[in-house]
C-alpha cells in the first residue's frame, strides 16, 4: 500500500517513514477489516503507548469530532483503540475487585434479583463474548444508518469501539460511587447510569456524523435509532437467555 504524500494528522509534506513535525508514521492509511484483525489487535496486546488521558479528555469534551478526526487519520495523540478498551476494561474489573460491588445489591424483589445474579454471571465467565458480540453489532447498525458517511464496516468497528469504552468508563465511576452509597440508592443510579450511557451515544453520534447530513431533524432520528436499537435487540436477546436460565 502506498503512502500518501501528506501525513495525515497534521498535513506536512512527508520525506520519510514518519513526520518530521508530528511524528506520525507515514503508513498511516485508512482503516480495513483486514488491517484491524491483522495489525491493530495484535498491536494492541503487546504494546501500550501513550495517550490515554488525551483520548480521555477527548471522548468527554468532544467525542464525535475526535474520533471522526482519528479515523481520518489524525492518531499520533490517541491512545489505539483496542488498547484504550483493554483499559478500561481493567480499570472495571479492578474497580469491582475492590469495591466487591454487585448489581444485586438493591432492595428488589426475588424474580429481579434472579435476573441480575444471571447478569452479574454472564459478566463475569463470558465478558470477551458480550464485547466481542455487541461491538459488530454496533458497527453494522451505524454503517446501515449513517451511509452517507462513506466509511467501511472496519471505521465503524473503530468509532463504536471508543464509544463503548467511554460508556464501559462511566460504569467505573459507578461502581466506585455506587459501593459508597446507601442500598436503596443504587437502583436510582442505575437508571441514571442507563440515562447517562444512552445520552452519551447519541451525543457521540450526532457529533461524528453531523457532517454528512444537512437536514438535521431527520438525521437527528437516525441518531436516536441507532442508539436505541443495539440496545433493543440486546435486551431481547438476554431476555430468552434469562428465561431460558429461570425455566
Amino acid at each position: 500500500m502506498s503512502h500518501p504524500q501528506h501525513c495525515l494528522n497534521c498535513q506536512a509534506q512527508l520525506e520519510d517513514n514518519y513526520c518530521k513535525h508530528c511524528g506520525q508514521a507515514a503508513s498511516t492509511h485508512r482503516f480495513t477489516l483486514r488491517h484491524v484483525l491483522g495489525h491493530d489487535f495484535l498491536h494492541a496486546m503487546f504494546h501500550f503507548g501513550g495517550g490515554f488521558f488525551f483520548s480521555l479528555k477527548e471522548l468527554f469534551t468532544r467525542p464525535g469530532h475526535s474520533i471522526r478526526e482519528y479515523v481520518a487519520g489524525k492518531r499520533v495523540k490517541h491512545l489505539n483503540y483496542f488498547s484504550f478498551i483493554i483499559v478500561i476494561v481493567l480499570l472495571f474489573s479492578g474497580a469491582e475487585a475492590l469495591t466487591e460491588f454487585n448489581y444485586t445489591a438493591g432492595e428488589v424483589d426475588v424474580e429481579t434479583r434472579q435476573v441480575t445474579e444471571i447478569f452479574n454471571e454472564a459478566l463475569k465467565h463470558h465478558p470477551k463474548m458480550i464485547f466481542i458480540g455487541i461491538l459488530p453489532l454496533l458497527a453494522l447498525t451505524t454503517l446501515v444508518m449513517f451511509r452517507k458517511a462513506k466509511q467501511n464496516f472496519a471505521e465503524h468497528f473503530v468509532l463504536n469501539t471508543y464509544k463503548q469504552a467511554s460508556i464501559l468508563f462511566l460504569n467505573v465511576i459507578f461502581v466506585l460511587v455506587a459501593s459508597r452509597v446507601e442500598r436503596q440508592s443504587i437502583l436510582f443510579a442505575e437508571r441514571l447510569l442507563s440515562v447517562f450511557s444512552m445520552s452519551y451515544g447519541i451525543w457521540f453520534y450526532y457529533q461524528y456524523f453531523t457532517p454528512f447530513y444537512t437536514r438535521k431533524a431527520l438525521f437527528l432520528g437516525r441518531v436516536v435509532v441507532a442508539a436505541f436499537l443495539p440496545l433493543v435487540v440486546i435486551m431481547m436477546l438476554l431476555g430468552v437467555y434469562f428465561k431460558l436460565k429461570l425455566s
